[in-house]
This record gives structure tokens, sequence and C-alpha cells, in this order.
């Protein structure tokens, strides 16, 4: 049975509502346009892997914001959190912290450039003025740029450990907090072989089919 927009946006509010976020009048309608927007452009750029809008509302906009619920301390900076996502691709986890948390200011960092185009013309359209796209790789930003003050830096859509270690490190000597979502195995592995492991918490967190890890490195 197809859902109609306010059954849509009855399932978003029950997300908020289970990670104890308050549901302002307008979240769940922005989180819905923006989850719609990004739907209807990725059956043909292929910004994210998904199949439905109840795949996008269970997996990913949940996944986004379960730091939340584990990570308070970090997340609530009097509503005026500064963080940085790297590879934010269709926009997970940034998007929704930025609609959740209206003054937050998040730079999105993103080397593909379809994608940066499209999260420049969804960041617009949401009225997001507090949030800045950076279309280059990661490792270009940091040295070309210098690293503003943050509380907090998101990589979830990123791959090998082998690939976001060297900036990973560049992040922790300044004393901001990474949030992982991998597994601790994958992590426990990658650090066996190196001089200087990363430290990290291990958060398993509950989805449909059993559990789930965020990782926090300092």
């Amino acid at each position: 049975m197809k859902l109609d927009k306010r059954s849509y946006i009855e399932k978003i509010s029950e997300v908020l509502e289970f990670l104890k976020l308050t549901d302002a009048a307008t979240t769940s309608e922005k989180l819905y346009e923006y989850l719609f927007i990004l739907f209807q452009q990725n059956q043909v750029m292929n910004l994210v892997s998904v199949n439905s809008m109840d795949e996008l509302i269970q997996t990913h906009l949940y996944d986004s914001l379960i730091p939340v619920q584990y990570f308070p301390e970090l997340i609530n900076k009097a509503n005026c959190l500064k963080a940085m996502d790297i590879g934010s691709g269709g926009g997970f986890p940034a998007i929704p912290m930025s609609i959740v948390f209206q003054n937050s200011q998040w730079i999105m960092v993103e080397s593909i450039q379809k994608k940066a185009n499209f999260l420049k013309k969804a960041v617009q359209a949401l009225m997001l003025s507090e949030t800045i796209i950076i279309p280059f790789r990661v490792e270009e930003f940091i040295k070309t740029c210098p690293i503003p003050p943050l509380h907090l830096v998101t990589i979830r859509a990123v791959g090998k450990m082998e690939v976001i270690y060297p900036y990973i490190q560049v992040f922790r000597r300044r004393h901001i907090p990474i949030v992982l979502w991998k597994h601790p195995d994958e992590l426990d592995q990658f650090n066996e072989k190196q001089k200087e492991p990363l430290p990290y918490e291990d958060h398993p967190y509950p989805v449909n089919n059993g559990f789930k890890h965020i990782l926090l490195v300092r």
C-alpha cells in the first residue's frame, strides 16, 4: 500500500519520539521534504543506497540521529553545535542534524561533484543557511584551509580505515571528537597494524535485524 505524505511524516515523528527528540511543529515536515527531494533525485543520480522512502526513514534518518542518544554532551552545545561531516553523499547525517538542531553549523565535505551539487540545491531548498558545502576531497581541504573550531566530526559513508585514518589523526590532535558508523571488529583489525592505534568507545544500537555500531574516537 502506498503511503501518503502525512503517513510518512508520522513515521518520521515516531523516529524522533523514539530518540527522545522534540518534534517542533515543522521539524517532521522539513525532514520529510528533505527525504522526498533525496528520494526523487536518487532515482536518476544514485546518491544513496535505498529502495524506498520507508528505508530512508528507518535506516538513514535513524542512523543519522542516533548520536544524539549516545553523545548528548557533544550534540547539545547550547543548540549551537559546530560540526564537520566527511563524505556527506546524499546528506546523512548532516542535513537531518541541521534540521533538528536549527542553530547548528555544519560543514559538509563531498568530493563527488554530482553529490556536492545535489547537496547545494537541497540546502538551498531547505533554507539551511548555517550549512556549507565543500566540493573537495577532505585531504585537499585540510591542506589548503584552516580547520575552524569544531565540536564534532562525523564520518558515516567513507569506506576503509586506511583511507580515513590520516585525517582522523589530524582532528584528534586538535582534540576534536570523531563519530564513526563502523563495526568495532573493523577498527580492531586495523589497530593491530598501527603504531598509534585509535582509542574508541563502542556504542551498539538496536535496529530491526539486530544491532549496528557507532564509535566515538577521541
